[in-house]
Parts: C-alpha cells; structure tokens; sequence
C-alpha cells in the first residue's frame, strides 16, 4: 500500500487557507520586496555601484537600508527629494540621524 504525501505551504489551517487568501499573502510579498528593489536599485542607483572589494557590495546595501529606514521612519515617501535637500544641505542629514537617534534612547 503506497502512503500518500503532502507538503505544508503554510501553517494557516486548512480551513481558512483557502486559495486566494494564499495568493494575496504571496503577493503582498512581492510587493514589499519590489518596491524595496525599486528604491534601492533606481532611487539609490545601487545597480550602477563599481563597488567590488570585499565586502563593500554589503556594505553599501546595509547603509542603503539605512537611509531608506530613516527617511521612511519620518514619513517620507519621496526618497529622490529627500535625496536632492540633503545634498544641497547635508545638515539635514545629521539632524535626521540625530533625530532616530535621540527618540530611541
């Protein structure tokens, strides 16, 4: 007699993972994980780097986290600006480390 087999794709029970539910967790997925590649690949222009030595590749992903960390966690939504005042005044830079920093302690 041959045992029959099956594969758990998730731990909801069976009862409420019903199809399209599980088709809009896998989506909302891969809607967080494209606009992150969205922002760190065109915003950051991550794809263009000429880092190659070492570790600089993450590296440079970790601080491009970071800043996208920081700008989301003072609501803005619109990196490329954000971007453009901080160049023209990199005092805003530090006020917005400042800022995460002091509020966490």
């Amino acid at each position: 007699m041959r045992k029959c087999v099956t594969a758990s794709l998730t731990s909801l029970a069976r009862e409420v993972a019903e199809a399209e539910r599980l088709l809009a967790i896998v989506r909302a997925g891969w809607d967080t994980l494209n606009n992150l590649h969205h922002q760190r690949d065109v915003q950051l222009a991550e794809g263009y780097s000429r880092l190659r030595r070492g570790n600089s590749n993450e590296v440079n992903a970790i601080l491009n986290n970071t800043v996208l960390g920081l700008l989301n966690s003072k609501g803005r939504r619109d990196n490329a600006q954000a971007r453009r005042e901080i160049e023209y005044n990199p005092k805003l830079a530090l006020k917005l480390l400042l800022t995460n920093f002091l509020s966490t302690n």
